[in-house]
């Protein structure tokens, strides 16, 4: 399980620095700098007659946890609606597409928020009555909980596995492990960026004083990226730009540690064809082909059908996988 989970981690972070994050960056770095008030200032003055003195005492900056709490929004979010949106989605009779709008919904609200504060008080209130909860940080776990659902990493060895498992609903421990530590993995880079927006918005005399403006920028900058994402905009920058994690993700693709972790959560075929190395010089039997399984939507097929295995036998035909939302 140790090994399973250090996989995890290792495949998230590779993506966590891949170009599939450079979208969330700004808005991730803006959302850090928008949940801290400067410390209070309390002023008293001390002493007798001529000799009267007015100490002023700076209250010390509390802990800033909205940062904390962004990243935890993602973690969970991505975490449960990676291995359960479809079986939802289905069950509630919601189209596939409900998640990502719903999130571009939330992620336009806050912003919204940032700019008319009135309305981020209006969008937070439902949250003052949890305990423990501070005022100024309500809405950060809701905006990570819409990031969560617009989050769609470059696809690696490990969240192929974690997706093939939600999809078939071959989903154990082993499949909860390695898709909380994927998650925790690429939301780190993430963390390191809002964590970064936090200490300029606390240190920096000049963000201080012009704390509103900076706030409705960051409002600004949320619905522009929600709207270029909304329109994916973002893909083309992405692909525009060189995969220099490939090689890394190539590597961990091919370790036969990796590969025989990953096995059980593709299910019995799966685990035939992880015996297979990738790209060897000569061909190997890697067992009988799986069914399909977990797909949603067939094209160039009779009537939209999805094919099988039994019907395929003796042609040789190309299946080509689509994945939602992947570069």
């Amino acid at each position: 399980m140790i090994t399973l989970a250090f996989i995890g981690l290792v495949g998230g972070l590779i993506t966590g620095v891949s170009p599939c994050v450079l979208p969330m960056l700004p808005i991730i770095f803006f959302a850090g700098t928008t949940g801290k008030k400067e410390p209070a200032a309390t002023r008293k003055t001390v002493g007798e007659g001529d000799l009267l003195v007015e100490e002023v005492e700076i209250a010390k900056p509390a802990r800033d946890f909205r940062p904390l709490k962004i990243i935890a929004g993602i973690v969970v979010s991505f975490s449960v609606f990676t291995l359960a949106g479809s079986v939802i989605l289905s069950a509630l009779g919601l189209p596939d597409d409900f998640l990502r709008w719903g999130g571009l919904t939330i992620l336009t609200l806050v912003g919204l928020g940032l700019i008319f504060p009135a309305l981020g008080h209006w969008i937070e209130k439902p949250f003052y009555r949890l305990p423990k909860i501070n005022k100024n940080n309500n809405g950060a776990f809701v905006l990570g909980l819409g990031l969560g659902t617009l989050y769609v990493p470059c696809a690696g060895p490990v969240l192929a596995a974690i997706t093939v498992a939600g999809a078939t609903g071959n989903v154990g421990w082993r499949t909860v492990v390695l898709t909380v530590s994927f998650a925790m993995g690429a939301a780190l880079p993430l963390l390191i960026f809002a964590s970064a927006g936090s200490r300029i918005s606390q240190r920096v005399k000049a963000y201080r004083n012009h704390q509103k403006g900076f706030r409705t920028a960051g409002g600004i900058v949320m619905i522009l990226l929600a709207v270029a994402l909304a329109f994916n905009v973002t893909d083309v920058i992405q692909r525009s730009l060189p995969s220099y994690t490939s090689g890394l993700e190539q590597k961990v693709a091919e370790n036969k540690t990796v590969q025989g972790v990953l096995a059980p959560a593709l299910g019995k075929g799966g685990q035939e064809l992880a015996k297979c190395t990738p790209g060897a010089a000569e061909l190997t039997v890697c067992g009988a082909a799986p069914e399909f399984t977990g797909t949603q939507k067939w094209f160039n097929t009779p009537g939209g059908k999805p094919a099988t295995i039994a019907g395929l036998k003796g042609k040789v035909i190309l299946v080509d996988f689509w994945a939602y939302s992947c570069i």
